[in-house]
């Protein structure tokens, strides 16, 4: 049985919702940020599956973190972070 924590699951359930709005703005990032995120592949690999350069993956996955990360900050009112903090996401 998989045991997740009350604050886990709702920080599960913000993310989607944000991931949801950004598949609503731009399928394309969305795809990619779960192909990164859910599915671990590197940059070189999305670009195959979706057929773009891997230089346009970096280029919209840093894109789609920027965007989440405001969505984030405006919808579900998370804290933004101080400057020079910075994010837990990893490198394409």
């Amino acid at each position: 049985m998989l045991l997740v924590s009350k604050a886990r699951t709702e920080e599960l359930l913000v993310v989607h919702e944000s991931l949801s709005r950004l598949e609503q703005v731009d399928a394309r990032q969305a795809r990619i940020v779960g192909l990164r995120y859910f599915g671990g592949l590197t940059a070189e690999e999305m670009a195959e599956v979706l057929g773009i350069s891997t230089k346009t993956v970096i280029r919209e996955l840093n894109v789609a973190k920027v965007w989440l990360y405001k969505d984030l900050v405006e919808n579900a009112r998370i804290a933004p972070r101080a400057k020079g903090e910075g994010a837990t996401w990893g490198r394409p």
